[in-house]
């Protein structure tokens, strides 16, 4: 739980230093760049939020295991989309298709250790823009 809050905060952090930096820098306006910059920062704090919210320390595990799960399931989309040109590349997106999988198996195990559906929690997706689960984090209880 802790992780996945300390990762939406460092995202927050990182971004909007470097949206301040490269402002300092280049004295220069770019509306869409900081933009987005900025919004990153947001949604990183948002997430942060979000996962520590809640007074019950197992609604906090259900969202951050959700945070985690969404996040591993985002990776492995973009790394099934690559197109590897060698063999090399080909091995390293097999080594982290590897690490992703046992990442998502990790997160099931501790979503079965609070009574979640492995099964259910291996497929959590989240709107981050609502940060709220596609599938709701309540309809998880239990199995």
């Amino acid at each position: 739980m802790s992780s996945v809050a300390w990762h939406g905060l460092i995202t927050a952090v990182e971004h909007l230093d470097f949206g301040l930096t490269a402002l300092a820098k280049t004295q220069t306006l770019y509306p869409a760049v900081y933009f987005t910059t900025l919004r990153v920062g947001l949604l990183g704090a948002a997430q942060a939020v979000w996962v520590l919210e809640p007074t019950m320390r197992r609604e906090r595990q259900l969202r951050a295991l959700t945070a985690a799960a969404a996040n591993y399931n985002e990776q492995r989309k973009m790394i099934g989309a690559l197109s590897p040109s060698s063999p090399e590349q080909q091995a390293e997106l097999a080594v982290a298709k590897g690490r992703l999988a046992d990442r998502l198996e990790e997160a099931a195990k501790a979503a079965e250790s609070i009574g979640v559906d492995p099964v259910k929690a291996r497929k959590l997706t989240l709107v981050a823009t609502d940060v709220s689960p596609q599938e709701s984090v309540s309809g998880l209880r239990g199995r």
